[in-house]
């Protein structure tokens, strides 16, 4: 988030609505205080950097790509039907949108937290690789499972120090998930919880 137009890391989930209802119980539930702004949009700065949630199955999880704000696609066919440019394996597809001519993706996971499902869905959006190569393989785990009733998870945070090209260190937050009867999976994101 922005403090005085500087980014800073957060170290636990941040969460927005325009529901005071779903803001209070979020406080509740997660800690934290409801701030409202002029817009109607409540934020809480929750004390939790652990979420228990449901994910109702594959269809919790949405991986889309984009070259331009335009144009976009599934990752094998555009919005208008062409088939997709980009190369298909992740790193390849990555150095290609480094250099500008290839998609970026785009990624959400839309859930229910575990204690209380009548809250409402809440999402995680992220634009980063690993948060799209992880949620490919937590796709993958959803739909391989024989039943499609909804998987418990933990989403987490995790902070770790990063040195860039001039130097500076900087903190980053890196979010994990694990499913229920899975290992840790871990991404890297700049996740924010978003609740509709």
């Amino acid at each position: 988030m922005l403090v005085r137009n500087r980014p800073r890391t957060l170290g636990t989930w941040r969460v927005t609505t325009t529901s005071l209802l779903t803001a209070d119980r979020v406080a509740r539930l997660l800690g934290g205080n409801v701030e409202q702004d002029s817009a109607g949009v409540a934020e809480i700065m929750t004390d939790s950097s652990a979420i228990d949630v449901l994910l109702a199955g594959p269809g919790a999880v949405h991986i889309g790509w984009q070259r331009t704000d335009r144009n976009t696609c599934d990752g094998a066919l555009q919005a208008d039907c062409r088939p997709c440019i980009c190369p298909t394996d992740f790193v390849r597809r990555r150095a290609a949108a480094k250099q500008g001519h290839g998609c970026r993706p785009h990624a959400d996971v839309r859930f229910c937290l575990l204690d209380d499902q009548t809250a409402g869905f809440f999402d995680i959006a992220s634009e980063d690789w690993s948060f799209v190569e992880l949620l490919t393989a937590i796709q993958a785990a959803l739909s391989s499972r024989e039943t499609r009733r909804p998987v418990t998870a933990r989403i987490g945070l995790q902070r770790t120090l990063h040195t860039v090209c001039n130097g500076i260190v900087l903190p980053y937050t890196r979010p994990h998930i694990m499913l229920q009867g899975n290992r840790p999976l871990s991404l890297v994101s700049d996740a924010v919880v978003i609740s509709p």
